[in-house]
């Protein structure tokens, strides 16, 4: 799995390097806050515990579900997100500027999906 592959690798960094954390692969991935750390869960995998302070940006695909905790902990991180469609492109529509308020953000994407758009199949 392409998101595994590459996570490892942000777990490993040295202490002082930020690196990109890529959330993209077939199986869904459930992200929530966990202290200073996201907390990223992939069905039949340990969980994984990505420190806020390693990481430059998340990267995340379609079938990544974010808990409004670690929305919150990356807007309070000032780390930004980007969020892809199926095809790997990013979702213009979904991107956060100037880090919208998680209760709010997540009303936003309601609102986007229920005005005639569907959600990714799973």
């Amino acid at each position: 799995m392409l998101a595994h592959a590459v996570t490892t690798a942000a777990r490993s960094a040295a202490p002082s390097q930020r690196l990109p954390l890529y959330l993209y692969g077939q199986s869904p991935t459930q992200v929530s806050a966990n202290g200073p750390a996201l907390l990223v869960r992939i069905p039949q995998k340990a969980p994984l515990r990505y420190p806020l302070s390693r990481l430059a940006r998340v990267i995340a695909g379609p079938r990544v579900e974010w808990q409004a905790s670690a929305l919150a902990a990356c807007q309070h991180e000032g780390l930004p997100i980007v969020f892809l469609d199926g095809a790997g492109h990013e979702r213009h529509d979904l991107r956060l500027v100037e880090f919208m308020e998680p209760r709010r953000f997540v009303l936003q994407m309601r609102q986007i999906f229920t005005a005639g758009q569907s959600l990714p199949q799973q």
